[in-house]
């Protein structure tokens, strides 16, 4: 089997907790960061906020932002659960110059009601937002630098 075809058949929550490790959001928050920002020439800074974490999962806000008119606009925003199983997923996602806030697990009607379209649309365009964060070089490891 090849490394494409192996890559093909992982499950998305791998694929997303890889390329987590792979910007070096895993090592930090391992070394107790709760914050940073990547900066590359010719792209949008890359920050990144703690939010929770306990024993099963660590939750994460990743965004891309710019001013418009003095004003922080998320150009996404997402909220990532880093699992401690070596998953990662999508929880939410903003896109304030759309209007666009969603998430994948509602509240109500009852706690943890998922939306399995939006999660694998949402998954799908994480692992996507990854991909390209890492070609654009952005990094939370400062050892590459």
């Amino acid at each position: 089997m090849t490394s494409t075809s192996t890559s093909k058949n992982k499950n998305i929550g791998t694929k997303i907790f890889e390329k987590l490790t792979e910007l070096g959001v895993i090592k930090l928050l391992e070394n107790g960061k709760t914050n940073s920002k990547s900066e590359t020439s010719n792209f949008m800074p890359l920050s990144l906020d703690k939010i929770y974490s306990d024993e099963s999962v660590t939750v994460i806000a990743l965004s891309h932002y710019y001013k418009q008119n003095g004003d922080l606009m998320a150009d996404p925003d997402m909220e990532i659960a880093i699992h401690k199983n070596g998953k990662a997923e999508a929880l939410t996602f903003q896109q304030d110059n759309f209007g666009i806030f969603q998430q994948v697990y509602d509240i109500f009607p009852s706690p943890k009601t998922v939306k399995p379209d939006l999660k694998k649309q949402l998954n799908d365009f994480l692992n996507q937002w990854l991909t390209n964060c890492i070609e654009q070089r952005h990094s939370f490891d400062s050892t590459i630098h």
